[in-house]
């Protein structure tokens, strides 16, 4: 996978528009991520938010949790294009 340089909102939208197509045709499902801050797992949730899929995380202890859903509004303009999975 590509690493995105700062300011990459190209390399940021294809990624989260290739991870909505896949997560959509999959019939949603669930996104894991994991611990620790990473850009990847936080470009995931957004892309399983968007597509209606469950985020959820597993901590050390083989707990299994449900990540709240985040309301996403006011993208960049460059992120535009993300509009049309908001809401549906």
């Amino acid at each position: 996978m590509k690493k995105f340089a700062p300011g990459d909102y190209q390399g940021v939208g294809e990624f989260l528009e290739l991870a909505v197509r896949k997560l959509r045709a999959a019939g949603g499902g669930y996104v894991s991520i994991t611990s620790g801050f990473n850009l990847e797992a936080v470009y995931l949730a957004l892309a399983g938010w968007l597509a209606g899929a469950r985020v959820v995380y597993v901590d050390e202890g083989g707990n299994l949790f449900e990540v709240p859903h985040v309301e996403i509004c006011g993208l960049p303009k460059e992120l535009g294009r993300f509009a049309q999975f908001i809401n549906k």
